[in-house]
């Protein structure tokens, strides 16, 4: 009886996998690649010029790099230890005090890197808005 009953459920859960498998039918219609911009010749040719001209990109930063680094945080930022330099849309903390040199020597020693930087207030404008304020900040040093 008990064999009887052991067969009985491997027999349903055999049914259950295969039973469930044999029959899938995907919930839509398959994309239309014409829709999305998307000709015959463009397929055959492979990437269009648009994709492999992102795609030829060559990387801003030449190697080994420098790494320059800024502690960003809120407008106006002051703790008990620190007091953030600059105005606007955000400021940056020019002390050391997360980042130890351990942290520094690590990353100083990261292949293809030549050395590591910290952003300072002679680099820094007074007026922080965009990434790109600490971008020309980083360049300069």
């Amino acid at each position: 009886m008990r064999m009887r009953m052991v067969g009985a459920i491997v027999l349903c859960v055999i049914g259950a996998v295969f039973g469930g498998c044999s029959r899938y039918v995907t919930p839509g219609a398959a994309a239309s690649f014409r829709a999305m911009g998307i000709t015959p010749e463009e397929v055959a040719s492979g990437t269009d010029f648009a994709m492999r001209e992102k795609m030829d990109r060559k990387p801003l930063a030449g190697f080994p790099c420098v790494i320059a680094l800024a502690r960003v945080q809120g407008p106006g930022y002051s703790s008990f230890s620190e007091r953030a330099y600059g105005s606007g849309k955000y400021s940056v903390v020019t002390g050391r005090t997360v980042e130890t040199d351990e942290h520094i020597k690590t990353l100083s020693g990261l292949a293809q890197v030549r050395g590591v930087a910290t952003l300072n207030r002679l680099v820094l404008p007074e007026r922080l808005e965009t990434e790109k304020d600490l971008r020309e900040a980083a360049a300069s040093v």
